[in-house]
């Protein structure tokens, strides 16, 4: 099984070539598989720099220094692949997403996820709650990877969000937490920005039209990450992902 973090950023290198041809920026997923479909690579041709995909079929392994290819020849436009919004999402666009149960209990965030390297089917997606504690919820209990919520089985325990019965300050008398989910989501993702202000960012950041936002080397301001969450709130989780 492979995080997802541990291949973004990874060269792609094209073994009849015998370079590296391009650097994975993210992932498409399907969420009627639920499984990755594509690979989203940064490719720089005569200091011009271009977003494009690969095929998980064309993909050969995925090692510790880099993600393998036959050649060249399996790498193809990102524009020509014309997805359907509702059934394809780029990994950063689940990143943050709510997840709930199928009875409609508040869970928690997705933070990530893990998949298999061989079917590229994702194995089990991780999130936060209100504990300290980064969960996960496997792919069986996974029913759905909507437009704008995950939806997972409820008759677990351990897929609903713990409920603290005594402190009747934050939850009601049926146990339920009285702070909304997206208050949640606020109040993480503040959290997170809070701790990426004033640090650099490695890699350079690009909206998905392929404009340079951020340049590699830059020092993270408030005002970045304003302007950033302007043009589209999941950019600030790419961009805390290249901290």
């Amino acid at each position: 099984m492979k995080d997802i973090k541990e291949i973004l950023n990874l060269p792609v290198v094209s073994i009849q070539d015998g370079e590296e041809i391009a650097i994975i920026k993210s992932v498409m997923i399907n969420c009627e598989s639920k499984s990755v479909e594509y690979l989203i690579i940064e490719k720089k041709d005569n200091r011009q720099i271009f977003l494009e995909a690969i095929p998980y079929s064309e993909i050969i392994g995925f090692g510790c220094y880099a993600v393998t290819v036959d050649s060249s020849l399996s790498v193809m436009s990102f524009d020509l692949l014309k997805l359907d919004e509702k059934q394809f999402k780029k990994h950063d666009d689940i990143v943050a997403q709510k997840i709930i149960t199928q009875l409609g209990d508040y869970v928690g965030v997705v933070l990530g996820f893990d998949f298999d390297e061989n079917s590229g089917d994702i194995n089990s997606i991780t999130y936060k709650d209100n504990t300290t504690q980064n969960k996960k919820v496997d792919r069986a209990n996974l029913l759905t990877i909507g437009y704008k919520l995950l939806v997972i089985k409820s008759q677990e325990k351990d897929y609903i969000v713990k409920r603290n019965r005594n402190n009747s300050k934050n939850y009601d008398n049926q146990g339920y937490e009285k702070k909304s989910d997206y208050q949640e989501l606020d109040n993480i993702l503040d959290e997170e920005i809070s701790l990426v202000i004033g640090k650099t960012i490695s890699t350079d950041l690009y909206d998905y039209e392929g404009n340079r936002l951020l340049k590699s080397g830059t020092v993270i301001s408030e005002k970045d990450i304003e302007n950033i969450r302007k043009i589209k709130e999941n950019l600030v989780y790419e961009l805390l992902s290249s901290v």
